[in-house]
């Protein structure tokens, strides 16, 4: 699925960020200043060229880290080929939100994959059963 490949390679820094929210609204706040910073045309709306532009001015935590690269093909992963975009292909405050915490989940779902292939014999049910949780939860958002 092209949300494992772009988690990976261009906004995994991002998402790795974002997985130290307190609580959802915490998260939705983030989201939302994260949609204003991007919105440089004070429209609402986000277009692929915003979004490629506002990702490549991000870094990650250290100075070594390059900016965030997001291209067209990464536009389409991203916005489920349009789904999460009006007609005219731009992206609400709301649907940012929804393809960015689909980003997130997927994020958090590989790192508990990696968790449960790495876990001891005590660990392993308790991160199978959060793997199964978060899976669970994706499911009721689609």
């Amino acid at each position: 699925l092209g949300l494992t490949a772009l988690s990976r390679s261009s906004l995994e820094p991002l998402l790795e960020r974002l997985t130290h929210f307190e609580h959802q609204a915490d998260l939705d706040q983030k989201l939302a200043l994260l949609f204003l910073i991007m919105d440089k045309s004070d429209a609402g709306l986000l277009t692929s060229r915003d979004l490629t532009q506002g990702f490549a001015q991000m870094k990650g935590q250290s100075p070594d880290e390059m900016a965030l690269h997001f291209s067209e093909e990464d536009f389409g992963d991203f916005t489920q080929d349009g789904r999460l975009c009006d007609d005219q292909f731009r992206m609400s405050v709301g649907q940012f939100k929804e393809a960015m915490r689909l980003q997130l989940r997927t994020h958090l779902n590989k790192k508990l994959q990696l968790s449960l292939a790495t876990a001891d014999n005590h660990m392993e049910p308790v991160i199978f059963a959060l793997k199964m949780m978060l899976n669970d939860e994706t499911s009721h958002h689609r």
